[in-house]
């Protein structure tokens, strides 16, 4: 979901400027805005595959990282077409269980470099209690064709007092949309103790 927001930061649409002002005072965008926003990125990818003459049928089916966080934003994707159209359907919600602290270290570690235009990160995570997340970092390493004292940056949200505020935040608006898809049997709890290496797990 956060390609999504960025995207429309990046193309400076009116939704754009308004999540941009969020970010710069450390806020989450509100629950419309980021409806709002899913649903234009869901219809633009449509009519491209709509309008294709190569294409002559197409399975939809997406996978939205960080939608819903809020109960709001939970209600939306059982609406009325009107709504949410009928289209894009929701099959059910992965909750994915990763202590605080584990959250945060990886967070801060967030680069993406400004010449290559990738993302990677540079925390290297390794507890008692099993939780092994190694950095992801270019290959070969150290970057080819890049700076990584100069090119690569973190963004301007990603300090320790706001994913601090944000998790609590997050905490306090999470319990209420796990819920909600628990009562309608919809809902999968997964903990990546080895993190993206064990979405292979998740996909069986």
């Amino acid at each position: 979901m956060g390609d999504v927001l960025r995207d429309h930061v990046v193309k400076g649409t009116d939704i754009g400027m308004k999540i941009a002002q969020c970010q710069r005072e450390g806020k989450l965008a509100d629950d419309e805005l980021v409806v709002k926003a899913l649903q234009t990125h869901l219809q633009d990818t449509l009519s491209h595959y709509d309008k294709s003459e190569e294409i002559t049928f197409v399975p939809f089916g997406y996978i939205l990282d960080g939608f819903p966080r809020t109960l709001q934003q939970a209600e939306y994707l059982f609406m009325d077409s009107t709504h949410w159209p009928k289209r894009f359907e929701i099959s059910f919600a992965v909750n994915i269980d990763v202590p605080d602290e584990i959250c945060i270290t990886k967070m801060l570690g967030r680069r993406r470099c400004k010449v290559c235009n990738e993302s990677y990160n540079v925390a290297d995570v390794n507890t008692s209690n099993g939780f092994v997340m190694p950095p992801k970092l270019p290959l070969p390493y150290p970057c080819q064709y890049c700076n990584m004292d100069q090119d690569w940056e973190t963004r301007i949200d990603d300090t320790k007092d706001v994913m601090v505020r944000r998790l609590a935040e997050y905490h306090d608006k999470s319990l209420p949309v796990t819920n909600f898809f628990k009562d309608r049997d919809k809902l999968v709890t997964f903990t990546p103790f080895k993190g993206i290496a064990d979405m292979q797990i998740l996909q069986e």
